[in-house]
């Protein structure tokens, strides 16, 4: 069985990283820190986080020390998206100073949940209470990896590279071990779900959130559909493609950094571990919300903006599941005469 190949921090060749830090120092570390002072207290977190990262820990005391971390470092990455919260596009200075920040941060807490990963997934065999903290390690990996995919999407930055590569390599690993379906005890959520907390249910909600194409949604739309995803995992099945008739049809594949995308008539594609996606029951469940909202609305019952915004949005979501705005081609280089409007009287 293929190991997951990840991109992780160089480490010391020390035995022992110095100084040896331990959860209790950790703690009281953390309660020394400047949280009023959002910059000082970011920049101590990062320093540490990579501290960590570039130390040899044995991968239990790792992931306790990141597990101590996390609280302080939601509560840093909410301060930094209050920055970005309908931001001027293209970002400012300072906004876009805060959203560098924010993928740092993410960036770093991945890269030590992948290290717990790596670590774990090169013993012979495990007990069942590492295999209980692998399973948390590829679920927090998984969703700090989204979380940049998510964070970028909002202010419409590019995909940061090898995410989606990463994504797939643990839930593949996931699923080959069937540790892909356990529950996971998550006590720092983004969002409270009414349903069990799973690697599949991470790895399904990016996977739907890409579908909604989401640098064609309104700002801040693409938070919005996350959530909404977050409880919609079990309408989606991810399936292999196995001599399958793919044509419209939304596929990935697991051996490459690619998010999923819409195969249209006559597209060619050749995948090394080919997967599909079937939504017909997501698409059922955003049909059901537009019904009862267009419903209302005959009856003069939507007032708000928010409402609207929302009816809107389903009715957007809705589109693009259909593979309305998938490619219906592939891509093709090409030279042209190209007039740029650089302002307006």
């Amino acid at each position: 069985m293929a190991v997951p190949v990840l991109n992780i921090p160089t480490q010391e060749l020390t035995k022992k990283p110095k100084p040896y830090l331990k959860v209790k120092n950790l703690q009281r570390w953390l309660e020394d820190l400047p949280t009023a002072n959002l910059s000082r207290s970011t920049e101590q977190i990062l320093e540490q986080l990579k501290i960590i990262n570039r130390s040899r820990y044995p991968a239990h005391e790792r992931i306790y020390l990141l597990d101590t971390l996390r609280p302080a470092t939601k509560e840093i990455l909410i301060q930094l998206k209050q920055q970005l919260k309908n931001p001027q596009l293209p970002l400012g200075r300072k906004q876009k100073e805060a959203a560098e920040t924010l993928q740092k941060i993410l960036e770093e807490m991945a890269a030590g949940y992948k290290c717990v990963v790596s670590q774990f997934t090169m013993y012979d065999s495990r007990k069942e209470s590492e295999d209980m903290l692998l399973r948390e390690a590829i679920y927090n990996s998984i969703q700090y990896l989204a979380r940049q995919l998510v964070e970028s999407y909002l202010v419409y930055a590019p995909e940061p590279y090898d995410v989606w590569r990463e994504l797939h390599q643990l839930y593949n690993y996931a699923e080959q071990v069937d540790m892909h379906n356990l529950p996971v005890d998550d006590p720092y959520p983004d969002y409270m779900l009414p349903v069990a907390y799973t690697i599949e249910l991470a790895y399904k909600r990016i996977l739907l959130l890409s579908l909604a194409a989401p640098y064609h949604m309104m700002q801040n739309e693409a938070e919005e559909i996350y959530h909404l995803m977050g409880s919609w995992t079990d309408a989606c099945n991810i399936l292999p493609v196995i001599n399958e008739n793919i044509e419209n049809e939304f596929v990935f594949d697991l051996a490459t950094d690619a998010a999923p995308r819409f195969i249209g008539k006559n597209m060619d594609w050749q995948p090394v571990n080919g997967k599909m996606l079937d939504i017909k029951g997501v698409r059922l469940r955003i049909d059901n919300l537009l019904q009862q909202f267009l419903q209302h609305e005959t009856i003069e019952e939507i007032h708000s903006h928010i409402e609207i915004q929302t009816r809107d949005m389903l009715l957007r979501l809705a589109q693009v599941m259909e593979g309305n705005l998938g490619r219906k081609s592939d891509r093709r280089t090409g030279i042209g005469n190209v007039r740029i409007a650089v302002g307006m009287n």
